[in-house]
């Protein structure tokens, strides 16, 4: 039995991928887990997953840039539930992909408002319950393309996870000693479907598309399952603030899993 037996926990962009990852792990530690994105029928799969693993399972669909939505979304979690307790902002797009100057101007709003003002969205609806009940868990899912040089073909998708990061570390500092704490996992190339659909814009996604295509080959994509124990490890800790790289980090990491065990 884990210190997070029995809490209710939500996580966006559930449907494959990272999310369906850390998803699965949530389950195994005995959390009850709402699981959240677009597509329905994913997320009706990675819930009857999780049931077949023990847990008990809601699968709801949700475009996390109506807020709206949002809210009668965290009501149905909370009926159906429980109080949610522990929230994991994964929904993420990549697009647009090119260079700068032949991406359409527009075209940046929508990833910004899907990363961006999704978790903005997801945390500032379920936050002040977390606040009153005196703990709660938040990892954002970042991306190194935010971190040190950038990602360039891939400016807005860039921009918005730098976004989340200084976000995370914002409000880690105005929450400090509350109960609540923030957090924000960059999961490095991961073998997803977000990775693939860059390879597939061949030339058009440039040098990101190059490389990712060379740690392809070279068997360098890492599993979405290794996200998927580092995030479980954070929620598991009392880590406040951190924005915690996989890639090239192995020692850190091993001290999540090992919070993440014990």
């Amino acid at each position: 039995m884990s210190s997070i037996t029995g809490k209710v926990a939500v996580v966006t962009g559930g449907g494959r991928g990272i999310g369906r990852a850390i998803a699965h792990e949530l389950a195994k530690l005995g959390t009850k887990v709402a699981v959240l994105a677009r597509s329905s029928n994913e997320i009706n799969t990675v819930a009857v997953e999780l049931r077949e693993l023990g847990a008990e399972a809601l699968a709801i669909s949700l475009d996390v840039t109506d807020l709206d939505a949002i809210n009668k979304t965290v009501a149905t979690i909370t009926d159906k539930l429980g109080t949610i307790e522990i929230l994991v902002n994964n929904a993420g797009v990549v697009k647009p992909i090119g260079e700068y100057t032949k991406v359409d101007v527009k075209a940046w709003k929508f990833p910004i408002e899907v990363n961006l003002f999704g978790t903005h969205y997801l945390t500032h609806a379920v936050l002040p319950t977390m606040l009153e009940n005196g703990y709660g868990r938040i990892v954002n899912i970042s991306s190194s393309a935010g971190r040190r040089t950038g990602a360039p073909w891939l400016g807005a998708y860039s921009v918005s996870k730098a976004a989340i990061d200084m976000y995370t570390r914002n409000l880690a500092q105005e929450i400090d000693g509350s109960g609540v704490t923030i957090n924000a996992v960059d999961p490095g190339p991961v073998d997803t479907e977000m990775v693939k659909d860059i390879r597939s814009k061949g030339e058009d996604g440039g040098v990101v598309a190059q490389r990712l295509d060379q740690m392809t080959e070279q068997g360098k994509l890492i599993p979405p399952q290794t996200t998927g124990e580092l995030t479980a490890g954070l929620i598991l800790s009392n880590k406040q603030g951190e924005i915690v790289p996989v890639m090239n980090e192995e020692k850190t990491l091993r001290a999540y899993l090992e919070a993440a065990q014990g």
